[in-house]
């Protein structure tokens, strides 16, 4: 497999993150925008992230409270219709507690899509 077969048959998110620039205007601090641009980069071509706190805190590197605080925060921040992050708590076949689905929806001048 060549590089441009790569390129062309992997979506542009494998390669960049980008952040919408409203992030800088809505009055985050730098742990907001740590852990907002972390999620992005985790999450996956449907903006969902699957992954544990546990690997959110080492791939962020804050705190577990200051991880918490901020998730909690990120999902009470409301941009047109819908709110920065949407945390859905998940439980496998026995009622487990598995990692939590964070969705982070895709930001525009229009509003959320």
């Amino acid at each position: 497999m060549t590089y441009d077969q790569i390129t062309e048959d992997t979506p542009n998110h494998h390669y960049k993150t980008e952040l919408p620039n409203l992030i800088f205007e809505l009055g985050l601090n730098v742990y907001d925008i740590a852990v907002y641009a972390s999620l992005k980069y985790l999450s996956n071509d449907e903006g969902k992230c699957l992954y544990s706190r546990k690997f959110l805190i080492e791939k962020t590197g804050v705190s577990p409270s200051k991880l918490d605080e901020t998730l909690k925060k990120l999902s009470k921040i409301k941009v047109g219709k819908n709110y920065l992050i949407n945390i859905n708590e998940r439980y496998d076949e026995f009622g487990g507690r598995i990692p939590n689905e964070i969705f982070i929806p895709t930001l525009n001048l229009g509003g959320v899509r």
